[in-house]
């Protein structure tokens, strides 16, 4: 066998290395072989998930129904939670979108549940393989390629959401788009690198970080923001000049390849909300003393274990600091730097405003970038050792010591492992005949007339109503069926006050069209319900709305923002409104309309101004100035407001009829004969790309309170059809992108490129 030589710095010092290329090749196999027996229980599971795949495995099958009746897959509506929502438009989707691509690859041989499943056990058993050939194109020796890739999946944390098994896995929390962008990531650094460096392959560097970006943005900004440490590879200024260049090609690139995206996320921003509901740290993560006390006391990389990834990693990032070759730089700038990023506004406070997109990012999934890092830093300190003591010692002694050094990790590797099969062993025994039962239920829900269903939510019953462990709200997600209770993801605007659907009032059944309630045997049903079938535990009823649409008015008129407006629907919702038919219109701007009793100017979540119709001169911008001589009440808090603000203004009217209703997954339709003027009520989360015809011509749609779609009618019979309607020019620019590839790899093979 043909032995090389090469330098490695270690400690000070120079060593000389044989090195058996083959003996890396057999410790990735053994790698191979362990993760394989640890994630089998991935891949034999047979039982609906009780985690946010749930969610990612219903986008999958959403997808699939858009490629069968010819659709947009990736800008669609999806109709399966709070009220609907375009998810696609303002949420990456490659992992969905290369799922369906395997699908299809099978020629539906295998179900989708099982590709899908498959998919998460093949990228967690390749991720080391993934890690080690992608950190030697960054020029990391071997031994510390192969020893970051022997902790690739090695940590274990407290709050969870890094790069460890628990986040994909059954039992965890199903992270599917975090680990397509956790396997892409190191990809997407090698491609960028060696384009740098080299100023070959532009379009493959642009594609990758393009490809990681729509699987999970968060990664794609990372791996952008990381990519300048690539200019400090030597410490020249003309080669670094040279390569500043070569990155603003690719910085260039991809932001013409990810326009189509990102453009429609500023246009639409004000119709992705923020949830009230979600706690602070999800938004601005836990400041420095939290973050610190995890790592010091070893919660944050080995919780429930030895620390011994937490000293590996800390030790190696001291090692890095006076090393010379580059990728002791990279490591220990990498780990810095998204550790201080991950320590949030708590400790950075507004200064994060100039990091692109702060406003929408989750800063406490920083975390995953510093387990990234700290991965890297562990290994170096790893190879390091291993080095050191083959110095020392010989191959074998030092072998053995860093094996026994990483027992505690195995332990709590080989320990989960028994966790996530035995729970999934659990879970199929404890179904039972229930998952029988609960299919005859859903046949018959979707052979019934179009409507949502109500299976109770995380926060009441609903979490304990189960088919073993996983709840019924979760089968219904499963199944493609419509429902108002969970929620896996808080961006409508309806999104929290779906959560606040009262099961005891028949309006809120209208006014949300939850058309059937599913309860298990032990909860009684509201007096309104009429029982349709019994089967098992579950007992399924049937509750009178008036479909999709409803005529209904709108004396009241809201101006704010997705923030402001939040209380005063809320109040609302808990108000007798809904039941009389009385909506508040909501505009998201201060332009005043006319044709309403009171009109409502937020500042802010709590204070406002009030102005009635018969004020001679509104005011200039309604949020600011002085005082209108239409004022009739200023207050200082929502909560100490005028009560006929709430109150229905007379009993409800005669509008109309409705008939001839026709409802699809974005083609939706009713005829309406109007007797008043009023509002058609769609009761379908408002978003700007649905498109309203009335009688064939093209009409203004409207925000109703609690986020809802209304479209005014004059009387008269009105043929009313809506559909979600993606911008032509979104798929434009996506095609304009690739042709602006194949141009930049023709510059490239002329030499026109730095």
């Amino acid at each position: 066998m043909r032995i090389s030589q090469k330098n490695v710095v270690s400690s000070g010092k120079a060593y000389i290395i044989d090195q058996h290329q083959s003996s890396y090749l057999i410790g990735l196999f053994l790698i191979e072989a362990v993760l394989f027996y640890l994630l089998l229980p991935e891949l034999l599971v047979n039982t609906p998930d009780t985690n946010d795949s749930v969610f990612h495995l219903s986008l999958v099958q959403s997808m699939n129904e858009e490629l069968q009746n010819g659709g947009n897959l990736i800008d669609h509506w999806v109709p399966y939670w709070s009220l609907g929502y375009p998810v696609f438009h303002h949420y990456q989707y490659f992992p969905h979108l290369a799922t369906l691509g395997a699908n299809y690859l099978l020629l539906d041989s295998v179900p989708l549940f099982h590709v899908y499943h498959g998919i998460i056990f093949f990228l967690l058993l390749t991720f080391p393989l993934n890690l080690f050939f992608s950190l030697k194109r960054l020029e990391f020796p071997s031994q510390h390629a192969f020893a970051a890739a022997v902790l690739s999946l090695a940590i274990v944390s407290k709050d969870g959401y890094g790069l460890e098994m628990s986040s994909y896995t059954w039992s965890g929390f199903g992270m599917y788009a975090q680990l397509w962008a956790m396997y892409l990531f190191p990809i997407t650094l090698a491609c960028m690198y060696r384009t740098v460096i080299t100023g070959r392959n532009f379009p493959l560097a642009i594609l990758m970080l393009w490809l990681l970006s729509i699987s999970q943005m968060l990664f794609g900004l990372a791996a952008a923001i990381t990519s300048v440490i690539f200019l400090f590879r030597d410490l020249d200024i003309r080669t670094g000049l040279k390569r500043f260049r070569r990155l603003v090609i690719i910085g260039l690139g991809f932001l013409a390849c990810i326009a189509y995206f990102v453009l429609p996320l500023f246009l639409d921003s004000p119709y992705h909300a923020r949830s009230l509901y979600d706690s602070m740290e999800k938004f601005d993560s836990y400041g420095l003393t939290y973050i610190f006390s995890q790592i010091v006391s070893g919660q944050l990389f080995d919780y429930g274990r030895l620390p011994v990834f937490t000293v590996l990693c800390v030790s190696g990032a001291l090692l890095c600091l006076p090393k010379r070759p580059f990728f002791y730089r990279f490591a220990v700038i990498g780990f810095v730097l998204w550790l201080a990023l991950y320590l949030g506004r708590p400790t950075w406070g507004s200064l994060l405003d100039v990091m692109p997109l702060s406003g929408a990012i989750h800063f406490h999934r920083l975390v995953a970038l510093v387990d990234f890092f700290g991965i890297l830093t562990a290994g170096i300190c790893l190879a390091e050792l291993f080095l050191f003591l083959k110095l020392k010692s010989n191959f074998y002694i030092a072998t053995t010591a860093c094996v026994l050094l990483l027992i505690p990790v195995a332990q709590s590797m080989h320990k989960y492992r028994e966790k996530n099969d035995t729970i999934i062993k659990n879970n199929i025994e404890k179904i039972g005949s229930d998952n029988e039962d609960l299919a005859s239920v859903i046949q018959k829900i979707k052979s019934m007339p179009d409507g949502r269903v109500h299976p109770g939510r995380r926060a009441n019953w609903g979490n304990e109503f189960k088919v073993g462990d996983v709840p019924v709200f979760h089968h219904l997600s499963n199944a493609g069926i419509s429902a108002v209770s969970y929620l896996p993801f808080s961006w409508a605007t309806t999104a929290d006050y779906s959560l606040n659907f009262n099961e005891y009032r028949q309006d809120h059944f209208d006014m949300f069209n939850v058309k059937y309630l599913l309860l298990p045997e032990s909860r009684p049903a509201p007096v309104f319900a009429t029982e349709i079938l019994k089967k098992g535990q579950f007992h399924l009823y049937k509750i009178a709305t008036t479909g999709f649409f409803k005529l209904v008015e709108s004396p009241m008129a809201l101006y704010g923002n997705k923030e402001s407006i939040w209380h005063w629907n809320l109040e609302w919702l808990r108000s007798p409104l809904p039941g009389e038919g009385q909506f508040m219109s909501i505009y998201l701007d201060d332009h005043t309309r006319s044709g309403y009793q009171n009109s409502i100017f937020l500042k802010d979540r709590l204070k406002f101004e009030r102005h009635d119709e018969v004020a001679s001169e509104p005011p200039a911008t309604g949020l600011s100035g002085e005082k209108s001589t239409a004022d009739r009440l200023e207050s200082s808090n929502i909560f100490a407001r005028d009560t006929q603000l709430f109150r229905p203004n007379g009993p409800a009217r005669h509008l109309g009829e409705l008939r001839d209703e026709f409802s699809s997954k974005n083609h939706y339709a009713v005829t309406a004969e109007v007797v008043s003027a009023s509002v058609l009520l769609f009761k379908m989360t408002y978003h700007p790309l649905w498109q309203a015809r009335v009688n064939g011509q093209l009409t203004d749609t409207m925000m109703l309170s609690p986020g809802l779609t209304g479209i005014k009618l004059e009387p008269g019979e009105h043929r009313i059809e809506l559909r979600y309607s993606p911008r032509a020019w979104k798929m434009n620019l996506l095609l304009l992108s690739l042709v602006m590839l194949i141009t930049l790899g023709l510059f490239e093979r002329k030499k026109w490129l730095p």
